[in-house]
């Protein structure tokens, strides 16, 4: 397929016609790699890593893992001075902490 190379600011631009890039799986905006090989410009889509949940977390090691950072001291409701258990009214927000051990929630 012929397509023509055109001035583009300092730059030159192709159109990649759409049966192309549908072939190759391009979409507007996606990156890619150019380089010249053996005298041809060659364009290769630019691949996004995808992370998934399950793979990061299998990559935990002790090597990589922190211990937990306080930057700044309790706000609010954040101590309890009451012997009666917390009721957060409506709206509240609410961050509990769990530890990982059965019996010390």
């Amino acid at each position: 397929m012929k397509t023509t190379a055109q001035k583009w600011g300092n730059s030159l631009a192709i159109r990649v016609p759409k049966s192309i890039a549908q072939q190759a799986g391009l979409k507007v905006k996606d990156d890619l790699e150019i380089e010249i090989r053996k005298g041809a410009i060659v364009l290769r889509p630019r691949l996004r890593r995808v992370y998934r949940l399950e793979d990061l977390v299998k990559r935990i090691a002790p090597r990589n893992v922190h211990e937990e950072t306080d930057f700044c001291g309790p706000v609010g409701r954040g101590i309890l001075k009451s012997r009666r258990p917390y009721m957060p009214d409506r709206g509240d927000i609410v961050w509990m902490q769990f530890s990982p051990q059965a019996g010390h929630e």
